[in-house]
């Protein structure tokens, strides 16, 4: 498999790979080579000096094409665009966005969508702005469908495309349709994060249409507007209301949906968590492994064991007939596993839940969160401002012994430790949270606070935007460093 995704990664047909020794895999040149043949078969236009740019209508079909090409030898799309003749079309498309159509527009976001890559060069010398004005002219699901899909890319998306899309989303919400404004809720949580909750028009009117969503479009949305942060408790005793309503109705995917969606905003629904307690004997033996393992998560960050469901979770997680060298985990997915085995392990609450694993699942969560190695988390913070903070601190405790980005546990990193003796400090850097937030507003975060206070750690959480937007002057600042270090410094 690897072998096979690298050379796919470098352009060859992967029918190529079937039966031939790893000595044997083509260099390269030989790659480039191929692709370079296989390229001539879209027939590219080109333009000569002084001709006119292409029309929308032709530069849509010679991506099309391309893509079928690339579809038919099982090649990846952007390695034909690596080609000479590639290069030169696309030198030719990036002359023609300023011809593009709105309808042609999106189409080529489709055409990309599908290739799974979109030209960088294209996109930022001339399609990002063509995408800025289709999204003023088409319809409302149409917008919302192409922000969905810009979401799928790994893109710097312009800051003023990016407030376009939600400008458009808050003016279109009167007249969207419950379907277009549950895409709009999801496609703005997935272009995120933004600096402050950027479309109360479109939470608005999900609400009064939240009984004509279908439990996909329900769980989907409501999980979109935890992660954006909404906070309007009306919102909020709606779609618990209807989601609690209508739980016997939700899939093995929407539970764990609905289960994050408690789990990011924080508001502990009494009666929604009993409907999806209820609920989730009777799928969790249909769950996927992705959804299992998301629902063990947020059972964890909730401090909810139930235990008959957690074995039950994580063994679809962990299934006795794949052993565990053979399970396939993102980073991510592993450090959530990492998490859920952490909260067994030292959360009181848990301990019933642990004891009911059984030797067998016991040891092939072992076998996963203690036999490899994950790394740790991506360093998020602001680095001005965690240099700042330890500026300060060298003044107003100019004996405390610190570290800076310290790894806990293998996994977490803690922005800001101070030791002494026994004691320990760590200071969490939040750069998803808003200012005013009273808690972390993601499950991870949630857990790393907990577990690092379990492991022995004093723990102080402060999400940046708070001292960048409410800690302006210096005396506060001071204030709350040395009230950090004091605990420590003073023993």
């Amino acid at each position: 498999t690897t072998a096979a995704a690298g050379a796919a990664g470098a352009g060859v047909p992967l029918q190529h790979l079937q039966h031939v020794p790893c000595q044997q895999v083509p260099t390269q040149r030989a790659f480039a080579s191929e692709a370079a043949t296989i390229v001539q078969q879209a027939n590219l236009p080109t333009r000569n000096n002084g001709e006119e740019a292409l029309s929308s209508a032709d530069l849509v079909a010679a991506f099309g094409r391309l893509a079928d090409v690339a579809e038919e030898h099982q090649i990846l799309f952007e390695s034909l665009l690596d080609t000479s003749e590639g290069s030169v079309f696309l030198t030719h498309a990036i002359a023609a966005t300023g011809n593009l159509t709105p309808e042609d527009t999106r189409q080529l976001v489709i055409t990309f969508a599908k290739q799974q890559h979109m030209p960088f060069a294209f996109w930022e010398d001339g399609f990002a702005a063509a995408v800025q004005k289709a999204v003023t002219e088409l319809p409302d699901i149409q917008v919302v469908h192409i922000a969905l899909l810009l979401s799928t890319f790994d893109l710097v998306i312009p800051v003023e495309l990016l407030q376009e899309i939600a400008d458009q989303m808050e003016i279109r919400s009167s007249s969207m349709s419950p379907t277009a404004l549950a895409g709009a809720m999801m496609a703005l949580s997935q272009l995120g994060p933004w600096p402050s909750f950027v479309s109360s028009g479109v939470a608005e009117e999900l609400v009064g249409v939240a009984s004509e969503l279908t439990p996909r479009e329900l769980s989907a949305s409501a999980l979109a507007a935890a992660t954006l942060g909404v906070d309007n408790p009306t919102f909020w005793h709606r779609i618990h209301g209807e989601l609690s309503q209508r739980a016997n109705e939700l899939a093995p995917r929407h539970v764990a949906d609905a289960l994050l969606t408690v789990a990011t905003n924080g508001l502990l629904p009494i009666s929604l968590l009993e409907s999806l307690q209820d609920r989730l004997p009777n799928v969790v033996t249909l769950m996927s492994p992705d959804a299992a393992l998301t629902a063990v998560w947020s059972l964890a960050a909730l401090r909810m064991f139930p235990t008959k469901q957690v074995p039950r979770l994580l063994e679809q997680v962990l299934p006795p007939d794949v052993s565990p060298e053979n399970l396939d985990f993102t980073q991510e997915e592993a450090r959530q596993l990492k998490q859920v085995a952490l909260s067994l392990e030292l959360d009181s609450s848990a301990k019933r839940a642990r004891e009911s694993l059984g030797s067998a699942l016991q040891q092939r969560l072992d076998a996963v969160t203690r036999g490899q190695h994950l790394g740790s988390e991506t360093v998020t913070a602001d680095d001005e401002i965690g240099e700042e903070i330890c500026s300060i601190l060298m003044e107003v405790a100019p004996r405390a012994l610190f570290q800076v980005h310290e790894t806990v546990a293998d996994m977490y990193v803690v922005d800001l430790s101070i030791k002494q003796g026994d004691q320990r400090s760590a200071l969490i850097l939040d750069a998803v949270s808003p200012a005013d937030a009273e808690a972390p507003r993601d499950p991870w975060t949630t857990l790393k606070l907990r577990h690092l206070a379990l492991l022995g750690w004093k723990v102080r959480w402060l999400p940046v935007q708070k001292w960048s937007l409410e800690m302006l002057d210096e005396e506060s600042r001071k204030e709350f460093v040395k009230d950090f270090a004091e605990p420590v410094v003073q023993k």
